[in-house]
């Protein structure tokens, strides 16, 4: 049976991950980390709380944790290879054909 979790499920679940990465350091305030992160205590908190904020803001406080590699993983699964873009633009091109050309020299 397969459960699939809504867009909010992830929020929390993402919420509480970046809150237990707070308390394991346990030297961090969610205000001296929302200064860490160089972004305002009240979106840091939101963030926290509810899993809701910017893509920019979730980028900033996991770098201050180290995991923006996290990030590498998953658009490596989003974006193709380099080698995919190439041969995937090269082997299904269609030749454009001029049909108006075709019929002015049947005049």
């Amino acid at each position: 049976m397969i459960i699939l979790k809504s867009l909010e499920d992830y929020q929390y679940q993402l919420a509480s991950y970046i809150k237990s990465l707070r308390l394991e350091e346990s030297k961090h305030t969610q205000k001296s980390k929302a200064l860490q992160c160089g972004i305002a205590f009240a979106t840091y908190v939101k963030l926290e709380n509810t899993g809701k904020g910017s893509i920019e803001m979730l980028l900033k406080v996991m770098s201050t944790y180290g995991l923006l590699s996290k990030i590498d993983e998953l658009t490596k699964i989003i974006e193709p290879s380099p080698s995919e873009k190439f041969f995937k633009n090269t082997t299904n091109r269609k030749k454009r054909v001029r049909h108006a050309l075709k019929d002015k020299n049947d005049d």
